[in-house]
């Protein structure tokens, strides 16, 4: 099924059990946004940016050279990751900042196969493992082993298997760097990232904000007026039972259960 036939599906499905009428012009925005994903573009090899943002993350970047650790500078040797998972088929969303980095990830994007694997994500193609850093293949990896600790109770109360299914996680920035310094700055891809977001509102999922919770709302606005989770401690950002707010842990275990 096409992304535009699956969002329209969605809209109907609403409509159909609210019995309201959800108004025209909100519900093809964020369908005509998501007709075309622009990660289908991302070139071959490093560095990994695409065309729409090339300019932007050029100014971005060679302002973070000026500083003296350079701890949000943009590592596009690495692929980008603005969202991990299967965000249409996914019962829970979160909703994090931006991928980091470590000298270690290095050694992951260096095989072809995972690079792969990469790119299927990016192009929202199937995989046993949509969330395809719980793999476990991947395992002895930084990053799988970093989602595998923040998630280890929701996977031990369900299992790797559906957690990977049922859950998506969607960055606010797409590309890599120690620390997240982009808050003044919106590339053109990232628009995608936030009707992805839109999208999941309209088909009314469960969305659990991890970090910058007032940048999210204020980028999309929708998230102000809708039920969101939150962790109790962002700067962790363990999901579990004692962290996730207003006992949304025990609706999220439920959900990727199902």
């Amino acid at each position: 099924m096409s992304v535009l036939k699956t969002a329209k599906t969605s809209v109907s499905l609403i409509e159909k059990r609210s019995g309201l009428r959800i108004d025209a012009n909100w519900k093809l925005f964020p369908v005509m946004e998501l007709r075309d994903n622009p990660w289908l573009a991302l070139p071959t090899e490093p560095p990994f940016v695409l065309n729409v943002d090339r300019k932007a993350v050029a100014r971005f970047s060679a302002a973070e050279v000026c500083q003296p650790d350079q701890s949000h500078n943009i590592h596009a040797e690495l692929m980008p990751e603005p969202y991990l998972g299967d965000p249409f088929n996914a019962s829970v969303i979160l909703l994090n900042l931006n991928p980091g980095y470590s000298v270690e990830d290095c050694r992951f994007y260096v095989d072809a196969s995972r690079r792969r694997a990469c790119r299927d994500n990016l192009e929202h193609r199937r995989a046993a493992y949509p969330f395809f850093l719980l793999n476990p293949d991947y395992a002895m990896f930084s990053g799988p082993k970093w989602w595998r600790a923040k998630l280890k109770q929701l996977i031990a109360e369900t299992s790797l298997e559906q957690v990977a299914r049922k859950l998506c996680c969607i960055e606010y920035f797409p590309y890599h760097s120690p620390k997240f310094g982009a808050g003044n700055l919106i590339l053109e891809s990232q628009r995608y990232s936030f009707a992805l977001v839109r999208s999941a509102i309209a088909e009314r999922k469960v969305i659990l904000i991890m970090r910058a919770r007032r940048l999210w709302e204020s980028t999309v606005p929708e998230l102000k007026s809708y039920a969101c989770f939150g962790l109790k401690s962002p700067q962790g950002v363990w999901i579990t039972r004692n962290n996730v707010s207003d006992g949304g842990f025990d609706l999220v275990r439920r959900v990727i259960a199902e």
